[in-house]
């Protein structure tokens, strides 16, 4: 398989392609828990803050790549009128159908 088709379903997802998709998706989801706790606290943090702490959480395989990854996703997914929880949602539901589909076409 060519990796320009691969690009093409990231990019189609608004996501990206990495040597460590699960740490990625972990880093996301966990990165989206930790907004959502501080938000009901009361005491809202940055979403690189929570990115940051959610590095230290997942534990990927390369964290700088993990968090220019992570950096890279949330961008391709933000527009002005989406709350910051939408955007990761979205992101991480981008990610998610990316990493799905590029498993089915190894597998084949």
């Amino acid at each position: 398989m060519g990796t320009n088709k691969l690009r093409r379903i990231a990019r189609r997802n608004h996501a990206v392609l990495t040597d460590d998709p699960d740490g990625l998706i972990s880093t996301l989801q966990i990165t989206k828990r930790l907004l959502q706790e501080s938000i009901n606290a009361g005491e809202p943090v940055t979403i690189i803050t929570a990115l940051e702490y959610a590095l230290e959480m997942s534990a990927p395989k390369d964290p700088h790549r993990t968090w220019w990854s992570a950096l890279r996703v949330i961008l391709r997914n933000t527009t002005v009128e989406k709350s910051t929880l939408a955007i990761l949602a979205d992101a991480i539901e981008g990610q998610g159908k990316t990493n799905r589909k590029i498993k089915q076409l190894i597998a084949a």
